[in-house]
């Protein structure tokens, strides 16, 4: 949101999340910021091997409001942050447990991390490759999981080598993956299970 806002030259009317006193910590649902320690039960906590797309988007959306911490803490947290990345990435590249697409799908979430600190995410190599496989072999059946590797791929592009075949074949894939979520009505369903197709479903 402050992206947005210093985009369009704008400021907030309202005041950003900020760490406060204990209880006032805890009624905004911010006590896991108030200590690395916290922090470090929240990471442990977030279900990656059960979704970890969900538990992806659950620490990506907290980049914005680490960063309104203070001094030593924010960057404590932080180095607490990339530290588990780093610990717990599995050898495919990608973080958590089940299906293919879901892991890729939580790597471009935990990418926007990457993003918004500069940093270099590891094994892009094992990224490339295994969002190579997942796009040749995988069933797509959510239409978000047509752009969620391309996000991904634009955060890795600058420290790996993507060959002319391999770009030929993530944009057949992908037009192939985008025309089956295609309907008569005209629109995009969100779901090849979906009947009818939605403008929310190829946004």
């Amino acid at each position: 949101m402050k992206g947005a806002f210093r985009r369009l030259d704008a400021s907030s009317k309202y005041p950003y999340p900020s760490i406060k006193g204990n209880k006032d910590a805890e009624e905004d649902g911010l006590i896991h910021l108030k200590s690395v320690d916290n922090f470090y039960d929240l990471l442990h906590t977030l279900g990656w091997e059960e979704n970890t797309w969900k538990a992806g988007g659950t620490l990506s959306a907290q980049g914005n409001v680490i960063g309104s911490l203070e001094g030593p803490l924010q960057e404590e947290i932080v180095e607490a942050m990339f530290d588990f990345l780093a610990t717990n990435q599995n050898e495919n590249g990608f973080w958590g447990g089940s299906s293919l697409y879901v892991q890729l799908s939580g790597a471009f979430k935990v990418s926007t991390l990457y993003s918004i600190y500069d940093r270099q995410m590891p094994n892009a190599k094992s990224i490339l490759k295994s969002t190579l496989k997942c796009i040749r072999e995988e069933e797509c059946i959510n239409s978000t999981w047509v752009r969620n590797p391309f996000n991904l791929l634009a955060v890795i592009k600058p420290y790996v080598g993507i060959s002319e075949k391999e770009k030929n074949d993530i944009i057949k894939n992908s037009i192939d993956n985008v025309l089956q979520f295609s309907r008569n009505d005209g629109g995009f369903a969100n779901s090849v299970k979906d009947e009818y197709g939605t403008i929310d479903g190829c946004s």
